[in-house]
């Protein structure tokens, strides 16, 4: 099945360890010679008080 990368944005990441919804999806890395998806970036916690306001990803 042939997905395009705006759907997967659209998808909640949930965890297999714990079932916490982990956020959307806002990046992919893909490896263009193997074709195929090395990393799925998910933004990180939102820091109440912080200068920058996000956390890691």
């Amino acid at each position: 099945m042939m997905m395009k990368i705006s759907d997967l944005r659209n998808k909640d990441v949930i965890s297999n360890n714990d079932g916490k919804r982990l956020g959307f999806i806002r990046d992919i890395e893909i490896d263009p010679d193997r074709g195929g998806i090395d990393a799925i970036v998910i933004p990180g916690e939102t820091k109440f008080f912080s200068l920058f306001g996000k956390g890691d990803e």
